[in-house]
């Protein structure tokens, strides 16, 4: 089990899924990303993918989003995740899909209203971080105002853009990094 950092839960705890397919997103982790996204988060939608646990879309929920959408691909992940959501009892601001990345993106279900934040957080042994990025720099989705972070290990080396995705800053976190990138 975790605790959410912030918000209307702050200090709630939540399950993590069992074994070590899923790492959830280190406590010290979560608050700089929040401290990093500042008041952004407040009545925007958020969208979670390779959600795991569900940490950081709860945690915007918590902290103000209006709408989160958790995207995970691993069945016991989901199970966890909507064992989370139900604990908290946010169902109606939250959407579960357990599909993969990148291919739902290119899904026209995939329409997100900016400014929205897309947060990635794939498993640190896949190069799906890149190419989730890759897939959001082609679609042709009016992003005016939004925000991108890819959690990755440390020593990943991620591209200064992606398509219309601009790094604004890199944060390094202990054995990962935050890359935030903001639409131009």
């Amino acid at each position: 089990m975790i605790r959410l950092t912030g918000g209307e839960w702050k200090g709630r705890k939540i399950k993590t899924p069992k074994g070590a397919a899923t790492r959830p997103s280190a406590a010290r982790v979560r608050e700089g990303l929040f401290d990093a996204l500042g008041e952004i988060v407040r009545g925007g939608d958020f969208y979670d993918l390779c959600a795991g646990s569900g940490a950081v879309g709860l945690e915007a929920l918590s902290r103000g989003a209006a709408h989160c959408t958790f995207v995970e691909s691993a069945r016991a992940a989901m199970m966890c995740l909507r064992e989370n959501i139900a604990l908290l009892q946010c169902k109606a601001r939250a959407t579960c899909l357990p599909k993969s990345l990148p291919n739902w993106l290119r899904s026209p279900r995939f329409a997100p209203r900016p400014p929205a934040i897309v947060f990635l957080d794939p498993p640190y042994d896949s190069n799906l971080a890149g190419r989730t990025l890759e897939v959001l720099g082609e679609l042709s989705i009016s992003w005016q105002g939004s925000v991108c972070v890819a959690q990755t290990d440390r020593k990943t080396d991620l591209r200064e853009s992606y398509g219309h995705w601009r790094l604004r800053k890199r944060y390094p976190h202990g054995d990962s990094a935050l890359w935030i990138y903001e639409a131009e």
